[in-house]
Formats: C-alpha cells, sequence, structure tokens
C-alpha cells in the first residue's frame, strides 16, 4: 500500500503523474533558451 492507497489503479494513476510532472520540467529546464528569439510574428 503506497500512501496509504490499497487501488493498484490508483497508485499507478499517482506514480504516472509525478513522472510526468518531472518529464515535463526536465524537458522545460533544458530547452528553456532554445529556439528563435527574433521577435518576428509569423
Amino acid at each position: 500500500m503506497l500512501l496509504g492507497m490499497s487501488d493498484p489503479w490508483v497508485t499507478l494513476a499517482y506514480v504516472a503523474n509525478i513522472a510526468v510532472t518531472l518529464f515535463c520540467v526536465i524537458y522545460g529546464v533544458i530547452n528553456y533558451n532554445s529556439g528563435d528569439d527574433s521577435g518576428e510574428v509569423k
């Protein structure tokens, strides 16, 4: 039982949510300064 959650689907959803959040934060940090900063509107 993880954090009081006995249903494995709830535990899986909780862990997946944390994993996706970490992935997005790491991806954002890596790609923060990449890209075109010319200011042109396309």
